[in-house]
């Protein structure tokens, strides 16, 4: 096993144990994922990652809401 997978190999190996049906990604989840992704990145990333752009491919997405969820910090009490 590699020390790291990419988003291919982790969908392959989830396909091939079962665990999900590999297929197209449907283009209402993409745009679902899309939005949400955008709004993350919006409210939390924009000044610090102004170039950032969603990626073309539903896991692509998913992965960078995954990447913008884990390093958020809880706000302070008081603080907006």
């Amino acid at each position: 096993m590699k020390p790291h997978m990419d988003r291919n190999d982790w969908e392959n190996s989830l396909a091939s144990a079962g665990r999900v049906e590999h297929r197209p990604s449907n283009e209402a989840e993409l745009r679902y994922a899309t939005r949400l992704a955008l709004y993350l990145w919006e409210t939390h990333w924009k000044e610090a990652s102004p170039h950032w752009k969603p990626l073309p491919d539903l896991m692509g997405v998913l992965t960078q809401i995954d990447n913008m969820i884990a390093n958020l910090k809880p706000q302070k009490e008081g603080r907006p």
